[in-house]
């Protein structure tokens, strides 16, 4: 297993052995879909292509979590995270300790890029029982915060903020991740001397362009040689729920499902429905770059630069057609 995975990989199920799954393993939950940076690798640094001023309703929230409710067992990992940063949302402790009352998954965690982990905040996370808390580190000094965000960012408040966390996070895992944007073996180097100290884990995680149309990158996020991922295996295994409650059956910025909406529709059905039904089949089809009934699938490069162990769907299509229909 290498380092550079996330926490939980090391007990990533086999897939093709188990799907059709009665419940997600994975629910993303989008707090803001806006963002106090603007990097250049990210969806917000792509100019006008971004929605950026959407907050998620309180009872759009509740709403989610009476739905997750629905299934026959809680999920396993619930993140508030997405496109936007979730800690612009000033109830984000309060939706933490509501998603932790309501029992939605066995680990409930946020994914920050740390700007504004305050001493307030991060106290208030702790007492809500958030479990896990990822920090993404943009760069090692503030000029490359700059290069990289377009944002004026004071480094040092970042890793203070880290460091005030791991003193107080008791049950809570302070996991840190540094975006590759192109780093040096000393500067990989500098940034575990900084963190391995102050987290539970420090790993790089390898940034990969998906917002052009080109073929799908052979080297996952993870540092992982991969043959070219002919079936995206995230409407598998995962749903996204944005800040109007409208759902998205992976982590990308354009959804396949078009307008499918927990408002109109609840989350069971939606994962148990006749849309997602074709949008798997179409995958396993593996001409997911050919075909013309998803066309968000077809420009999508993400499925090449997330997957991870025990995600390859390839190798037992015909069995799992079957199981699914």
């Amino acid at each position: 297993m290498t380092k550079n995975y996330p926490p939980g990989f090391e007990s990533r199920i086999n897939l093709a052995d188990e799907v059709p799954l009665p419940v997600p393993l994975l629910i993303q939950c989008e707090p803001s879909s806006s963002c106090n940076f603007k990097c250049h690798y990210c969806i917000h640094g792509q100019g006008d292509k971004v929605d950026n001023s959407g907050r998620m309703e309180m009872d759009t929230f509740t709403l989610l979590c009476n739905q997750i409710n629905e299934f026959e067992t809680p999920i396993k990992q619930f993140n508030f995270c997405g496109w936007g940063e979730p800690l612009l949302h000033r109830h984000l402790p309060e939706m933490v300790r509501i998603g932790k009352a309501y029992n939605v998954a066995t680990n409930i965690a946020i994914v920050t890029n740390g700007l504004l982990l305050s001493s307030k905040i991060s106290k208030s996370l702790v007492s809500a029982g958030l479990d896990s808390l990822r920090v993404s580190i943009q760069g090692l000094t503030n000029k490359r915060y700059k290069e990289v965000t377009d944002r004026n960012v004071n480094f040092t408040d970042i890793v203070d903020s880290v460091a005030q966390f791991y003193k107080i996070r008791e049950g809570c895992e302070l996991t840190v991740k540094f975006a590759d944007t192109d780093i040096t073996k000393e500067e990989e180097e500098i940034f575990h001397d900084i963190f391995d100290l102050i987290t539970d884990r420090a790993y790089v995680e390898y940034i990969k362009p998906v917002f052009v149309s080109a073929e799908d990158t052979v080297v996952s996020r993870y540092g992982i040689k991969n043959d070219p991922t002919l079936i995206c295996p995230q409407p598998f295994y995962m749903m996204d729920v944005g800040v109007a409650g409208n759902v998205i059956p992976c982590c990308s910025y354009f959804s396949p499902l078009g307008s499918a909406n927990i408002h109109q529709e609840s989350l069971k059905k939606i994962w148990n429905g006749r849309q997602m039904l074709r949008l798997r089949l179409m995958q396993l089809s593996e001409n997911r770059k050919h075909q013309h009934a998803f066309p968000e699938c077809r420009e999508c490069n993400i499925p090449g630069a997330n997957i991870g162990p025990g995600d390859d769907l390839s190798g037992n299509i015909k069995e799992i057609k079957n199981r699914i229909r």
